[in-house]
């Protein structure tokens, strides 16, 4: 008896398209519930749904073979590109309907093919300046999620400069990533049939209160210090909470809540007296809820 290899069938897809969604869903609660190497788990499985390459484009695959509407995803405004960005990351998960008839500024909808191939991370790197969400999943899932790479990209080290709500950078777009990919796929299962939307979740984009929608760091020259300008929403806060972070060869910038105030902090290194911490400009969501109306902003420059 010969056996050979045969193509994959449209009820295969759609069994083993229902087993990764309950997978991302594991994933994802998983690291909303505080495991944070469950992020490799959400890079490894985002991968597969939204990447291109042979087995993956899961997604794109079951809209084709079973004739369903590709999704449409509600996400914030395109990075910031220019030769000054060192780093800006934009079409991010906003949390609001894509099907509302309107939508607050920040927001447009846009299609799931557009979503994997429009540039989202732009940067100056030596190497690959703009990234599409497709690129940036394909480069998770093969550095810690599908595989151990033996090398590190350029992006990554520079998402390791900041921190938010506890985590890394990374790891807040591996989780925002995953949960565009979860409603991509909520979407997508919905209209094949309603009742398989269950394996997914209708989880709020938030993490521990806070959605960021937007980040653009800059700078003028190599010698000038940066400028980070982050675009938040904000649920709720516990205190103390860090909205954006920056920590590099010994300079500080931190906005957060702290003792009842959104605060700006910095710091400079020891012997570099007299020279400028990075510097934070943000601009809050319409509609975002601060603890008790504005609060009042402290800014402490600390040496």
């Amino acid at each position: 008896m010969t056996v050979s290899e045969r193509q994959l069938r449209r009820d295969e897809l759609l069994e083993r398209s229902l087993a990764l969604a309950a997978r991302l869903k594991r994933a994802l609660d998983a690291f909303d519930g505080g495991a944070l190497d469950a992020a490799e788990d959400v890079s490894a499985y985002t991968r597969t749904l939204l990447a291109s390459g042979q087995g993956n484009m899961v997604i794109s695959r079951l809209c084709r073979e079973h004739s369903l509407p590709l999704p449409q995803l509600a996400v914030s405004a395109p990075p910031a590109k220019a030769p000054s960005v060192f780093l800006s990351i934009g079409l991010l998960p906003t949390g609001e309907d894509s099907n509302a008839t309107e939508h607050r500024g920040i927001s447009k909808v846009i299609g799931f093919r557009s979503l994997v191939e429009s540039p989202a991370v732009e940067s100056n790197a030596t190497q690959r300046t703009s990234n599409s969400w497709g690129y940036v999943a394909n480069q998770f899932g093969n550095t810690w999620g599908s595989h151990i790479s033996t090398t590190v990209p350029e992006l990554f080290s520079r998402f390791a400069m900041f921190d938010s709500v506890g985590i890394t950078l990374r790891e807040y777009a591996v989780r925002q990533l995953g949960w565009l990919a979860e409603e991509a796929l909520r979407q997508t299962l919905s209209s094949h049939d309603s009742s398989l939307a269950a394996a997914t979740s209708t989880r709020g984009v938030d993490f521990r209160g806070l959605t960021i929608t937007h980040l653009t760091v800059a700078r003028s020259d190599p010698g000038a210090p940066f400028d980070i300008a982050p675009q938040f929403s904000l649920t709720h806060i516990n205190e103390p909470s860090t909205i954006i972070n920056y920590e590099h060869d010994g300079y500080r910038t931190w906005l957060g809540f702290k003792d009842g105030y959104l605060r700006i902090e910095g710091n400079v290194p020891q012997g570099q007296i007299g020279k400028l911490a990075p510097r934070i400009s943000f601009s809050s969501v319409p509609g975002t809820k601060f603890v008790s109306g504005a609060p009042p902003l402290k800014v402490n420059r600390l040496h």
